[in-house]
C-alpha cells in the first residue's frame, strides 16, 4: 500500500491533470464478440481470418473488420484503416 507521502504526491499530481472524458477511460467490452457469425462469411481486412460475431463494414462496402477491432482502431485513430481519409464511427 502507498505511504502517506505517496498519497499526498498522487493527490497533487491529480489536481494538475485536467479532467478527461470518462467515456475514454476504463476497459472496453463488446457484447456478443464470441457469437457465431451469420451465414455470409466475412474476412477481416486486418488478419485475413473469418470474423466471428459482429462485423463492421468499411466505406467500400466490401472490406470488413470485427466490431471489436473497429472500436479499438477508432479509439486510437478515427480514420478508416483503408487509407481513404474518411472517418469511421463504430460507437
Amino acid at each position: 500500500s502507498p505511504s502517506e507521502c505517496q498519497r499526498e504526491e498522487f493527490i497533487c499530481v491529480q489536481r494538475r491533470i485536467p479532467p478527461t472524458d470518462s467515456v475514454l477511460c476504463g476497459a472496453d467490452y463488446v457484447t456478443g464478440s464470441n457469437l457465431p457469425s451469420h451465414s455470409d462469411v466475412q474476412l477481416s481486412c486486418f488478419t485475413g481470418h473469418r470474423i466471428q460475431g459482429p462485423v463492421f463494414l468499411l466505406e467500400d462496402g466490401k472490406s470488413a473488420i470485427s466490431l471489436n477491432d473497429a472500436l479499438m482502431w477508432a479509439k486510437a485513430n478515427p480514420f478508416s484503416p483503408l487509407g481513404t481519409g474518411l472517418r469511421i464511427n463504430p460507437f
